[in-house]
């Protein structure tokens, strides 16, 4: 892994999943840039703003986590794909599959998260991220 692609790990994993699971929406909102949109997986516009993030996050936050079955993170140097599964998913971040699971493809830009998209399945985040599979 690249010192880039490590920094790109650590922004994804320290301050936006464990800042989640401490409830410390703050380390989020200092990681994203002030014009990031969020899309849904339909690639609609969820979050237009950094406002709409930080409440989604909120909201997010707030909610009893459900326990995860499986987590993985793949980092580039300027994109990160995180997959998640777990029974309940869909109640916390509203846009899981069937399955329980979601993937989030990510785009930094100076060290900010600039774009965040869902996704349905691993495959179509790798690509969306351009990261190999």
């Amino acid at each position: 892994m690249t010192s880039a692609a490590a920094t790109t790990f650590a922004i994804i994993h320290d301050d936006l999943v464990a800042a989640l699971r401490a409830r410390d929406v703050s380390r989020l909102e200092a990681r994203l840039a002030a014009d990031v949109v969020y899309a849904d997986p339909e690639g609609h516009v969820r979050c237009a703003d950094r406002t709409a993030v930080v409440a989604w996050a909120r909201d997010v936050a707030a909610a009893d986590p459900p326990a995860l079955e499986r987590f993985e993170l793949v980092a580039g140097e300027s994109s990160a794909v995180l997959g998640l599964a777990a029974p309940g998913l869909a109640r916390v971040l509203g846009d899981a599959g069937p399955d329980g699971e979601v993937y989030i493809a990510f785009t930094l830009r100076g060290g900010r998260i600039a774009r965040m998209h869902d996704y349905r399945t691993r495959a179509a985040a790798l690509a969306a991220a351009g990261l190999p599979a």
